[in-house]
């Protein structure tokens, strides 16, 4: 019996349409996906901003331990060269080189503009570190001087002063602090970074770790800045 050839089988092809609906679901997948994606890469760069900065304590309260209980001087000269509290903490939170600290003083969400390497510091410190009842930066102050420690921020985050630069200040004065916790939204802020969507981690005196909103840092008051009754 004669078989009849079968008709060649004309290869499987998408159509447009069918192209279409692929890419669109593809589309629809990336959407939602590259949200969460962003959402956790945030999260856990805020977790690891607030490990450097509970080392950062545990590094204050080691200086503290070792120096009749007062913390380094927030920015002044030692035997005549100039130096920040972030430097002094070297023993405790070794730094990279002579005139660069720790790794910990930077946090993973910097924004720091104009730089071919990682900065050297993006946290300073309040007037509660700071001598004179939170005015002279030059002078160590006494961590048992600072009033209901629990409630004063000691270590907050800070911004770039400007392209280029590689630190931000070593210590921020209640006018600095007021100037930006007076305007309406954290991007106005031209000193404090509220770098963690509008949201800052901060060091407290007591050495917890809170993250703090834009709305609530607003309620921060000159005493409470300064670590004063």
């Amino acid at each position: 019996m004669f078989l009849r050839p079968s008709p060649p089988q004309k290869p499987l092809a998408f159509t447009l349409i069918e192209l279409l609906v692929v890419i669109t679901i593809i589309a629809i997948l990336a959407g939602i996906a590259l949200p969460v994606y962003q959402n956790a890469l945030a999260k856990s760069r805020q977790a690891q901003c607030g490990s450097n900065l509970k080392q950062i304590g545990i590094g204050l309260s080691a200086y503290a331990a070792d120096n009749s209980g007062s913390y380094p001087a927030a920015s002044t000269t030692i035997d005549g060269v100039s130096t920040q509290w972030t430097k002094s903490l070297g023993p405790y939170l070794p730094k990279r080189s002579d005139n660069v600290e720790s790794e910990i003083f930077v946090c993973p969400t910097h924004n720091y503009q104009g730089l071919s390497k990682l900065p050297s510091r993006t946290y300073g410190c309040t007037g509660a570190m700071l001598g004179n009842n939170g005015a002279t930066a030059t002078i160590s102050r006494e961590s048992d001087t600072i009033y209901a420690s629990n409630f004063v921020p000691l270590v907050v985050e800070g911004q770039q002063p400007s392209s280029g630069t590689t630190a931000c200040t070593s210590n921020y004065k209640w006018s600095d602090a007021q100037s930006d916790l007076q305007v309406d939204k954290a991007s106005k802020a031209t000193k404090l970074a509220f770098r963690h969507r509008d949201r800052m981690n901060m060091l407290y005196a007591d050495m917890s770790l809170r993250n703090v909103s834009f709305a609530d840092a607003k309620k921060i008051t000159q005493a409470r800045w300064n670590g004063v009754q």
